[in-house]
C-alpha cells in the first residue's frame, strides 16, 4: 500500500526555486529535472526506506536528483505518511538549510 505524501510548505518553495533556476539556464534542463524528482517521488510513495538516512541527521532521508540537487524527506510510519520538507543544492551548507524555519 502507497504512502501519502504530504508536502511541507518549505518543500514546494524549493522546488519552484529549483526549477525557476534551471528553466533560467535551459527549459530542458528543468524538464529534465522535474522529471526526475517526480519520479523519486513515485519510488518514495511506495518504497519509502529505499534511500538512505542523511548523514548529518538521520530524522531525514535523502536521494539525490540530477544536477546536484538533494531532496529530504522524513518517513512517519505510525501514520504511513512520507513528509517532503526540502529540495536542497549539494553545494550549500546542507544541515544548516534543513534547520532553518518554514517560512
Amino acid at each position: 500500500m502507497p504512502y501519502k505524501i504530504e508536502k511541507l510548505a518549505s518543500f514546494s518553495k524549493s522546488v519552484f526555486e529549483a526549477d525557476s533556476d534551471l528553466y533560467a539556464f535551459s527549459a530542458k534542463a528543468a524538464d529534465i529535472y522535474y522529471d526526475d524528482y517526480n519520479s523519486k517521488v513515485d519510488l518514495i510513495k511506495d518504497n519509502p526506506y529505499i534511500y538512505r538516512a542523511f548523514e548529518d541527521d538521520p530524522y531525514f532521508r535523502t536521494v539525490t536528483l540530477v544536477y546536484g540537487y538533494r531532496l529530504f524527506y522524513h518517513v512517519n510510519e505510525k501514520a504511513k505518511t512520507v513528509m517532503l520538507h526540502r529540495v536542497i543544492h549539494g553545494a550549500m551548507d546542507l544541515a544548516s538549510q534543513l534547520t532553518q524555519e518554514e517560512e
